[in-house]
């Protein structure tokens, strides 16, 4: 009876004690702010400086890039395209471009080397390697170069980063990118950027070139 009554006695107190940590060390997660919520609060966040493109530039990317690391950086394409309506003034390619730039730039330059993760979660959606020009990728492209003062856009780079990181439907696309980034990188000095293209062949060749 007694080895009855103390066994009862224990799963009480385990019980209790479960439900003593439950309600007191358990931390609820937030839900995930739908894409629109989360634009409306960037867009609140800096509109008091939209008369400062630079500043209301660096406000907004530091912005979206706490949403991605808070939320996934997946949802950064999401946020972006309800953003676009709230401040039509991205929707132009320069200024997307220069935005998704500095978003991925705050992302990459958070966490040393972090850059290839970085990209390796650009997808076929709203965030893909092409989205506002390229943008996203160039910017942490922009981490790695600093990081690296040997970094250059070539044959290697191509390999590594179209073939190796980024998923398969993506390849073009980030060929294509790179091809771009090569005569950024040349000052836009077409003969040396094309240097940038040797060793290449088939499709990443053809877009290299484009």
């Amino acid at each position: 009876m007694k080895k009855k009554a103390a066994v009862i006695g224990v799963l009480i107190f385990l019980g209790v004690a479960g439900f003593l940590a439950y309600r007191y060390l358990s931390v609820d997660t937030p839900p995930q702010p739908l894409p629109s919520q989360e634009a409306q609060r960037i867009f609140d966040a800096c509109k008091d400086i939209s008369g400062d493109q630079t500043a209301h530039e660096k406000c907004t990317a530091r912005q979206f890039a706490d949403a991605g690391e808070q939320q996934g950086i997946s949802f950064i394409g999401e946020v972006l395209t309800a953003y676009q309506t709230l401040d039509v003034g991205y929707q132009g390619y320069q200024n997307c471009h220069v935005l998704a730039h500095r978003i991925s730039n705050d992302l990459a330059s958070r966490k040393p080397g972090a850059w290839k993760e970085l990209i390796q979660q650009l997808d076929a959606g709203a965030l893909n390697p092409t989205s506002c020009g390229g943008g996203f990728m160039h910017g942490a492209l922009e981490v790695r170069a600093g990081e690296d003062p040997d970094f250059k856009v070539n044959a290697s780079l191509f390999q590594e980063l179209c073939s190796e990181t980024l998923k398969k439907e993506l390849s073009s696309s980030c060929a294509h990118i790179l091809g771009h980034l090569a005569l950024v990188e040349a000052y836009g000095k077409r003969e040396d950027a094309l240097k940038a293209c040797g060793g290449l062949s088939g499709d990443f060749l053809f877009q290299c070139y484009g």
